[in-house]
């Protein structure tokens, strides 16, 4: 639908107890419309009156405990799902498993790594027999091996270099998960979502040692949610201009020099244990379930878990006046 609406076409449409039925004109050529999706603090999927979804059928007695948690119309809102998950590592692989077996439609992998023998305590489904694998083919085959219904499409490739056929993928997706380790990545994906109203769920964490006793400093977790509704990763802070800058133009040891001189924090592979990055990506699944309305249309937009402090804080930011990217996006649509 956002690919059609950037053109500025003609649109009929007429909304039913049934469904949907309308057609948009653009390109020269009279078009169907099969679904409609609108994004915002509760996100909806409406179909065309007629179509043939081909979905899996949720509320079954796999699903049971399930449906008596979240309710009938969460549950099967699940399963129309088609879902990006960007980075599964630590993070993102335990959030596609867990949307795997929450009987999510169709989930496309995205991750450029291949599995190393740091991968194996943290990266779900990943063996020592996998060292050297893609991780989202590994991460594909594990989570066959116990949903055979899940539609699941692996893309080894870095998420900055997309071409027109992965963005394609990636524009079907009714929610994207940001869970990779650098700002450069999420900046990619922040612009994504705003453009073409894809929502966004950002997921990371981070783990600081003193470097005089050893003695753990930080261990945090934070969520953020990215609709038209509320801030993008750059109004909250969740993404900053300078370490895109540096991610983007400068080597790694440049970049090693700019930590020295305490410009620039720069770890190859970030510290990082099961616990954490689990917990992290629980958190960002349940962001999703206060998308599809489980928790009313009130829920906060962020969400910061400091482990070290024992506190969790949430709260919403709304789209800044001034922000660069946020400001650009089109009031007529």
């Amino acid at each position: 639908i956002s690919q059609i609406l950037d053109d500025r076409p003609t649109c009929s449409l007429v909304f039913s107890k049934k469904g949907i039925c309308g057609v948009v004109y653009a390109k020269g050529a009279i078009q169907q419309v099969s679904q409609i999706k609108i994004s915002g603090n509760i996100f909806q999927k409406f179909f065309g009156i007629g179509q043939d979804k081909k979905l899996p059928r949720q509320n079954n007695d796999e699903f049971d405990r399930q449906i008596k948690a979240i309710g009938a119309e969460v549950n099967m809102a699940i399963g129309d799902l088609t879902v990006t998950v960007v980075g599964v590592g630590g993070i993102g692989s335990s959030v596609a498993v867990q949307l795997a077996r929450m009987g999510v439609y169709k989930l496309n992998l995205i991750d450029m790594d291949k599995i190393d023998k740091t991968n194996i305590p943290r990266v779900y489904g990943a063996s020592k027999s996998d060292i050297g694998k893609a991780k989202v083919q590994v991460l594909k085959n594990h989570i066959k091996t116990f949903s055979k219904m899940v539609i699941v499409k692996d893309i080894n490739t870095n998420i900055k270099e997309v071409d027109g056929k992965i963005l394609s993928n990636i524009l079907d997706s009714d929610v994207i998960f940001a869970c990779t380790d650098n700002h450069s990545s999420r900046a990619k994906l922040n612009n994504i979502s705003i453009k073409y109203r894809i929502p966004l769920i950002n997921a990371g964490c981070v783990i600081k040692r003193d470097k005089n006793d050893g003695t753990i400093c930080d261990m945090v977790a934070r969520l953020d949610v990215v609709t038209p509704d509320s801030g993008c990763l750059l109004c909250i802070g969740a993404i900053d201009r300078t370490r895109i800058t540096y991610e983007e133009t400068l080597t790694d040891k440049e970049k090693n020099e700019r930590a020295k001189e305490g410009y620039y924090e720069f770890v190859e592979k970030q510290p990082s244990v099961i616990s954490l990055t689990t917990l992290a990506a629980s958190i960002a699944v349940n962001k999703l379930l206060c998308l599809l309305g489980m928790l009313g249309t009130n829920y906060e937009s962020t969400t910061y878990v400091d482990l070290k402090n024992g506190t969790i804080t949430e709260h919403t930011v709304n789209p800044e006046k001034g922000c660069e990217k946020c400001q650009k996006m089109p009031k007529d649509m």
